[in-house]
C-alpha cells in the first residue's frame, strides 16, 4: 500500500529491497534471474493486476530485482493490459512521456511505473505523471510521495495534484512546501503545472515563477489564487502560453487579466469561467488585442462577458479554434457568435449550451456555413431555439464533426439522421430529454453510418428509445466505451447483452430507471466481458437487478464506481 512498499529500490543494482525483513517466513520462493527470464510474458500479465497480486508471490518476484523491475518498466511503457484500446508502444513510449490509459486506472500501477523508470529497455521515459500517484486517503506523506516521484522522474515535464492527493485540510504551509519542492528539483524541465483544491499562496506562487520553462498552469475547481498571486506570475513568466483558472476560488478581477494579457503576448489559452468571476468584457478584449495567438478562450458561466468582448476577439483572434461561451443568460447572442464564426474559420470547438434563447438556429447555420472544420458542437439546454433546422445546417456543411451535444433542445430524427449523414466521423452524441422526439430510427442511423461511435447518451428519451436501436449499436459500433440509457424504460437485458458482447472496450453504463427491464443477467456478463468497466449505474433497477449481484461485482472490480 505504500508508495515504495511494493516496488522499493536500493542502491543495489540486483537487489530489490522490501521492508519485509522477515519475508523467508512468508515461504516466497527464491528465484533465480535466469529462471524470471522464462516467465516475463506472465510477470507482464501480472503486473496488470499489481493492486490485488498475493503477498507471497510479490515477495518472489522482488527478488528476482532487476529483471522484475524490467518487466514493468516495460510493460507500462507499451501501454499493455488495454488489450482492447489499440494502444500500441508508441503511443505511450518516450515519445510522449505519458503513462497508458490501463496504468493510469490502477493507482499501484501507476506508482510502479514511477519506480521502474531506472529499468528495461527504455529508461527514464516517463515525463507527464499524473496526480494518482499520490497516495491520497491511502496515507502516507505527500512530500515523501512527491520525492520519489523527482528522484525517479529526471525529466519531469507536467505535475498534476489536487487537494483530496494530500488529505483534507490541506495548510498553506504545505503546499508552500510541496511547491517548493517540485520546483526546486524540476525547474530546468518542468513546463506543465495543474493543481485543484488547493490554496496558492504568494510564496507557492513565487516558487511557480521561478519555474523558467512553465507554459502552462491550470488551477480549477476551488484552487485559490488572488489578483496579487496571478499578478506575480504573469510578470515572471512572460512565455506562458496557457493559463486557466476556470472555477477556481478567489476574487480574480479585470486587473489579474489584463495583466496577464499585457505580460503574456504569447498567450494561446485561457480559461476564466466562473459564476460569479468578476472578469469582465474589458478584460477579455484586453487579452484579444494583445494576444494575437490566442486559440482558446472559456468564459462560460461568467456574469459579465457578452457580445461586445466576443466583437473584439473576432476582430483580433483570428487563430481561434475553441470557443465555450455556455451559460452565460442570454449575454451572448447570434450576433457574436456570428461574428467569431465569420472571422475565426478554423473554429473547432463550440460550446453555446444554455445560452438562454439568444442563440437560434441562424447562428449555429452562420457557424456551419463559416466553420466547416467544426469538430465538437454544444448546443444543449436551448429547448426552444435548437432545432432541427440548425442540425440539417452542421449536417451540411461540417463533415468532421467527432461529437455533438443536443440535449434538451428541439430536435427530432430529422435532424439526428442529417447529421448521421453528413457526419459519418462521429464518436459522441448526446440527445438525452429530446425535447423533439428522438427515437429508433435516428439511432438505427446512427449505428449504421457512424461505426467510430465511443459515447452514446440517449437517456431520458423513454419509450421512443427500445432495444431494437440499442442491439444496433451493438452490433455495428465496437469502439464504444459510454453508453447511457437512463429512464428509457423499453431498454432491456436484451440489447444491454448484445452491447456487452459487441463492445468489449465498454467503461461506463448507465442502466438507470429501467425498471425492472434489466436485471442480473447484465451485471453478470457486465463483470465478465468489460476489463475496462469503471462505472456502472442502476439506481431504479431494483427488482431486476439484486443486491447479490451487485455484491459481487464490487468484491470482483473493487475499482468500479457502481451507484445503485
Amino acid at each position: 500500500n505504500s508508495f515504495c512498499t511494493l516496488l522499493a529500490m536500493s542502491s543495489g543494482p540486483n537487489l530489490l529491497h522490501v521492508h519485509a525483513p522477515h519475508a523467508e517466513l512468508h515461504g516466497a520462493a527464491v528465484c533465480t534471474v535466469q529462471a524470471f527470464a522464462r516467465t516475463v510474458d506472465v510477470l507482464e500479465v501480472v503486473c496488470e493486476s499489481v493492486g490485488v497480486i498475493d503477498v507471497p508471490t510479490l515477495l518472489a518476484l522482488r527478488r528476482c530485482s532487476h529483471a522484475w523491475c524490467a518487466a514493468v518498466s516495460g510493460s507500462t511503457c507499451r501501454g499493455e493490459g488495454d488489450s482492447t484500446s489499440g494502444s500500441t508502444y508508441d503511443s505511450h513510449s518516450a515519445q510522449t512521456g505519458e503513462m497508458s490509459a490501463a496504468t493510469i486506472r490502477f493507482p499501484k500501477a501507476a506508482r510502479l511505473c514511477v519506480v521502474g523508470q531506472p529499468y528495461g529497455s527504455v529508461k527514464e521515459w516517463l515525463r507527464v505523471v499524473p496526480r494518482c500517484v499520490m497516495r491520497g486517503k491511502s496515507g502516507g506523506s505527500p512530500l515523501a510521495d512527491l520525492r520519489v516521484v523527482l528522484r525517479y522522474v529526471p525529466q519531469l515535464t507536467s505535475f498534476a495534484i489536487d487537494g483530496s492527493d494530500i488529505g483534507r485540510g490541506s495548510s498553506s504551509e504545505l503546499v508552500d512546501e510541496l511547491i517548493d519542492e517540485l520546483v526546486s528539483k524540476a525547474s530546468s524541465t518542468l513546463e506543465v503545472f495543474q493543481a485543484s483544491r488547493l490554496p496558492i499562496s504568494d510564496v507557492a506562487a513565487a516558487a511557480l515563477a521561478s519555474a523558467s520553462k512553465l507554459s502552462k498552469i491550470a488551477l480549477s475547481h476551488g484552487a485559490t489564487i488572488s489578483d496579487t498571486v496571478l499578478i506575480h506570475v504573469a510578470r515572471e513568466l512572460p512565455h506562458l502560453r496557457c493559463l486557466d483558472v476556470s472555477w477556481s476560488a478567489g476574487s480574480l478581477t479585470n486587473a489579474s487579466i489584463e495583466a496577464v494579457a499585457g505580460h503574456c503576448t504569447e498567450l494561446e489559452h485561457l480559461g476564466v469561467a466562473r459564476a460569479d468571476s468578476r472578469v469582465t468584457d474589458t478584460a477579455i478584449a484586453a487579452v484579444a488585442r494583445r494576444c494575437g495567438q490566442l486559440q482558446y478562450l472559456n468564459v462560460e458561466s461568467t456574469a459579465r462577458v457578452s457580445d461586445e468582448a466576443l466583437l473584439c476577439v473576432a476582430e483580433h483572434s483570428r487563430a481561434l479554434r475553441h470557443l465555450k461561451v455556455g451559460h452565460t443568460d442570454g449575454r451572448i447572442t447570434n450576433n457574436g457568435i456570428a461574428a467569431v464564426a465569420q472571422r475565426c474559420p478554423d473554429l473547432r470547438v463550440l460550446d453555446v449550451s444554455s445560452a438562454g434563447g439568444a442563440v437560434t438556429d441562424q447562428g449555429i447555420g452562420i457557424v456551419a456555413r463559416s466553420c466547416p472544420l467544426l469538430e465538437h458542437l454544444d448546443v444543449s439546454f436551448n429547448r426552444r431555439t435548437i432545432t432541427d433546422v440548425g442540425l440539417l445546417e452542421v449536417a451540411r456543411h461540417c463533415p468532421k464533426l467527432l461529437s455533438l451535444d443536443a440535449s434538451v433542445a428541439t430536435v427530432t430524427d430529422v435532424g439526428i439522421m442529417a447529421i448521421a449523414e453528413g457526419c459519418r466521423l462521429l464518436r459522441t452524441l448526446s440527445v438525452s430529454f429530446s425535447k423533439g422526439g428522438v427515437t429508433d430510427a435516428a439511432i438505427h442511423a446512427i449505428a449504421t453510418n457512424c461505426p467510430d461511435l465511443e459515447n452514446l447518451d440517449v437517456s431520458g428519451n423513454a419509450m421512443s428509445v427500445t432495444d431494437d436501436s440499442i442491439k444496433a449499436v451493438g452490433q455495428r459500433c465496437p469502439k464504444l466505451r459510454v453508453l447511457n440509457v437512463e429512464g428509457c424504460q423499453a431498454v432491456t437485458d436484451e440489447s444491454i447483452l448484445t452491447i456487452l458482447h459487441g463492445c468489449p472496450r465498454l467503461e461506463e453504463l448507465d442502466v438507470s430507471s429501467t425498471n425492472t427491464r434489466v436485471t442480473d443477467a447484465t451485471v453478470t456478463t457486465l463483470r465478465r466481458r468489460c476489463p475496462n468497466l469503471q462505472g456502472f449505474f442502476a439506481t431504479g433497477t431494483k427488482g431486476g437487478v439484486t443486491d447479490d449481484s451487485v455484491a459481487e461485482l464490487r468484491a470482483a472490480c473493487p475499482g468500479v464506481r457502481v451507484r445503485f
